[in-house]
């Protein structure tokens, strides 16, 4: 018989698990959960991570993953669905995840990735009439949103997408654009969401 020892493992303090809600296998899930409360004796944070596509599948899995002691970790894109209603869709949503841990006792969290346009495909229904939002003006919104976050207690990060980005030849974001999204994930605080040049055009979210 083979032992495997996971003492390297116990330094471990959350696990992430990317999945689609279709493919959330209750029994499953009960199963891991079992496994790692016995490995990390309860203290691990457990968390699935997936793009919401339904309001009533969200509803469903997070009164399952609330009653398992889960975290939710949702997806949202950023200019690419409701283009002329940005700033709208991204409140919507955290208003949701917000009335989604209300209705279910989820914890809830969001990470927003900022819509593009893979090389070759410009001509996919999808991104018929993409325009790129200058970088002054997402983080403009997003920094709204992130206050709206603030207010609600549902976390709130943003992906560069730049890695993402660049590996299927579309435009990568500005450096600028990056280091303004890093501070921000390190901090959570909505103000450093800014071009450093431009510091001075928003007002202080307290």
């Amino acid at each position: 018989m083979v032992e495997i020892s996971f003492g390297y493992l116990r330094e471990v303090e959350e696990v992430s698990f990317e999945s689609r809600p279709e493919w959330v296998n209750v029994s499953v899930l009960g199963q891991l959960d079992d496994l790692l409360s016995q490995l990390y004796c309860g203290k691990l944070v457990r968390e699935i991570v997936l793009v919401i596509e339904t309001h009533d599948e969200a509803r469903r899995l997070g009164k399952t993953l609330a009653e398992l002691n889960w975290k939710l970790r949702a997806y949202f894109m950023y200019n690419m669905l409701r283009r002329d209603q940005n700033r709208q869709e991204l409140i919507g949503n955290v208003e949701f995840m917000a009335r989604l841990r209300d209705k279910t006792g989820v914890s809830p969290s969001i990470l927003i990735l900022r819509g593009y346009v893979p090389e070759g495909m410009e001509r996919m229904p999808i991104f018929q009439g993409f325009n790129e939002v200058p970088d002054e003006v997402a983080l403009s919104e997003l920094r709204i949103a992130a206050v709206r976050a603030r207010e609600l207690g549902v976390r709130f990060e943003i992906d560069s997408t730049s890695e993402d980005q660049g590996a299927v030849g579309a435009d990568v974001l500005s450096p600028r654009y990056t280091d303004a999204l890093e501070r921000y994930n390190c901090s959570l605080n909505p103000d450093d969401l800014f071009l450093k040049e431009n510091r001075n055009i928003f007002t202080r979210a307290d």
